[in-house]
């Protein structure tokens, strides 16, 4: 289970949602920004977050996160 989903991090790229050549790589993407995520809010909290304010935040600085590691290693 990831924050976010597919179609917010394509958002963020300007992919359409219906373009699906590159979800193996970003589904890659986003569970590791997910893992990185719980990793750093688990010093301070239990994780996975499930309060569902918390986990909308959450959903966009993970697909902002993923979407910029795919653009950097389109670079």
């Amino acid at each position: 289970m990831t924050y976010s989903t597919l179609d917010q991090i394509k958002r963020y790229l300007n992919m359409s949602t219906d373009y699906t050549k590159e979800d193996t790589l970003l589904s890659s993407l986003q569970e590791s920004v997910y893992n990185d995520i719980n990793v750093i809010l688990s010093e301070f909290t239990d994780v996975p977050i499930t309060d569902e304010n918390e986990v909308k935040i959450l959903g966009d600085i993970e697909a902002m996160w993923a979407a910029g590691l795919y653009r950097m290693r389109l670079e």
